[in-house]
Parts: structure tokens; C-alpha cells; sequence
């Protein structure tokens, strides 16, 4: 018997046609590709463009705003166009014109734009979108300017904080935003066995998948393109002023102390509200930390876990 999750999932899949971009969508038209080089030419003196790898839920905001103390820096955080939703589903699916048409007609416009605006040296976006929809088009385009941080959280608190959002992966919010495991493109591909084991049904999972999914594809994104300068940072070290440090010192800048004071001790984007409104069944500490044994313990002895991932103890 096919379980609720599978044919949720086939349902998502199946409904692919209700997700195709047409042709036209997204097409440079001749005024913006002028507007989009006239920015582009004011931004010759920008020194490089930064985004951030990471799962969401891992403090990106506050990395944004941290880097906002810098002088020269425009920092934002998922600007648009997000590039999220319809585009990046067609493009983990395997078909990415829409991502790419849109990524050079209107992504390339607003950063350019941005940094023209702001009379920018430097770029940082924090968008978790950046590794599942756009980051192979960012690594053309800016070549030896591009600089890539990748923001590690704890996975067991990076799956929790997305499931008590109740957008869970596999399903169509979840997809508007994170990845659906049931499509063969993923890095980790988990079988249709895999979705009838009756101890791995419960959504927590499918946040965790995508959890590691996102660490399979920066390793995938460094093995790719070996000279594109990583920093990898972790979640804790935002509030630790030597690990700030540490990221300036890669990013070529220097924070001010006291503008750096008042960012390291302010909470961001917790989103209680939204997830009182999920309203998702709680789990115990000691549930979290039983069910995420035993998916780190299937992923080892399947060969699909990560090399760096960062698991709980």
C-alpha cells in the first residue's frame, strides 16, 4: 500500500504542469537590458558580491544586519526577486529557464541597482534560495568577484524551527520555499522504500532531509568550483565578536565595534507568531533527539550523509 506521504508526494509531482513558466516569462525586454548595463557600468569600482549557502532558519537576518555595521556594504536579506517558488521548483525538477531568464533579467537589475543606489564597494544577500535556484548563474556572471559564506546550524534545531513553521518539505508550501524530497534531482535521493518505513513517516523527517540536502549541495557547489572563497561560519559564532572578526577578515573589511555591540545581542526573525499559527504537534527534547539519531543513522549506513554535516551529539 502506498503510503499518505508517497502519494502526497506524487500529487505534488503531478501537478508539475500547473507549474510550467511559458516561454516569454521573464524575457529581457531591450529597456530593461539598458537600465540593468547602466547600473552594471556604474558598479565597476564594487569590489565583490557575497551570498550566503545556507538552509534558512539559521540566523541569516542577523548576519545581514551584522554586516550592515560595515561601511560600503549593502546587505540584504532575501531581496527581491527571491527567486523562489514556481522558478526554483521547475528548476530542481530539471527545467531552468524560468530561473535563469529571470535570475539575468530582474535578479542582476535589482543587485546592480542596489549597489549603484547605495554607492556600494561591496554586496551581501543572505537568501537561502542562493544554493537551490541561482547559485551556478551568480558564479558565471560575477566570476573572480564572488564570495560565498555558508551558515551552518545545528540540524536537529534547523529541522525543528522549520517544522513548527508547518512548511514542510514534500508539500506545496514546504516546495514554495525548501525542496520536495521526492524528485530525482536531489543530491540525497531517498528510495520509495525509503517513504513506506512506518518509523520514518512523521514530517520531522522530511526536515531533516533537507537539511543534509542543503550541506550534499554546497559540498557539491566547493568540489565544483574549487576557487570560489568559502567561509564557513556557524550559527553560535554570530554572537562571538572573534568570529565576526573572522568573517570580515575574509570578506576584506573591518566592524565597528560599537555598531557590532548593539547587532551581536539582538534576536531576529524568531517568527513566533507564525509559529503559534502552525500549530504543529510538539515534540519532547528527548523525541528530536531519538528521531534525529535514527535518520543520521540511516544516512550513514546508506552512504547518503554529508561529510561535514554537523550532527548533534
Amino acid at each position: 500500500m502506498i503510503s499518505d506521504l508517497k502519494r502526497r508526494l506524487r500529487d505534488v509531482e503531478g501537478n508539475a504542469g500547473n507549474l510550467l513558466l511559458g516561454a516569454t516569462d521573464f524575457v529581457d525586454p531591450p529597456w530593461r537590458r539598458r537600465q540593468r548595463l547602466a547600473f552594471q557600468e556604474r558598479c565597476a569600482e564594487v569590489d565583490h558580491y557575497t551570498f550566503v549557502a545556507t538552509t534558512g532558519r539559521s540566523g541569516s537576518q542577523k548576519l545581514t544586519q551584522i554586516i550592515s555595521c560595515v561601511p560600503g556594504y549593502v546587505s540584504l536579506h532575501e531581496p527581491e526577486p527571491v527567486m523562489n517558488g514556481t522558478m526554483m521548483i521547475r528548476k530542481n525538477r530539471g527545467t531552468d529557464g524560468a530561473a535563469r531568464r529571470c535570475f539575468h533579467s530582474r535578479k542582476l537589475l535589482a543587485i546592480y541597482r542596489a549597489c549603484a543606489e547605495g554607492n556600494a564597494r561591496y554586496y551581501v544577500e543572505t537568501n537561502h534560495m542562493f544554493i537551490k535556484s541561482f547559485s551556478d548563474y551568480a558564479i558565471q556572471h560575477f566570476g573572480a568577484k564572488i564570495r560565498v559564506v555558508h551558515l551552518i546550524r545545528d540540524p536537529q534545531e534547523t529541522a525543528h524551527s522549520i517544522y513548527q513553521l508547518g512548511e514542510i518539505p514534500g508539500d506545496p508550501e514546504g516546495n514554495h520555499w525548501y525542496l520536495d524530497p521526492g524528485i530525482t534531482q536531489n543530491h540525497i535521493r531517498l528510495t520509495d522504500e525509503f517513504w513506506e518505513y512506518p518509523e520514518f513517516q512523521h514530517p520531522y523527517y522530511r526536515c531533516l532531509w533537507y537539511v543534509f540536502e542543503i550541506q550534499a549541495r554546497v559540498e557539491s557547489l566547493k568540489r565544483e568550483h574549487p576557487s570560489v572563497p568559502i567561509f564557513r561560519m556557524e550559527t553560535p559564532e554570530l554572537s562571538q565578536p572573534d568570529s565576526i572578526h573572522s568573517l570580515s577578515q575574509f570578506l576584506g573589511v573591518a566592524v565597528e565595534e560599537e555598531a557590532l555591540a548593539k547587532c551581536l545581542t539582538r534576536r531576529t526573525n524568531q517568527q513566533r507568531e507564525n509559529k503559534q499559527k502552525a500549530n504543529m504537534p510538539k515534540l519532547s527534547a528527548t523525541e528530536l533527539k531519538s528521531m534525529t539519531n535514527r535518520f543520521v543513522t540511516f544516512l550513514k549506513e546508506n552512504a547518503l550523509l554529508p561529510a561535514e554535516s554537523a550532527c548533534p551529539e
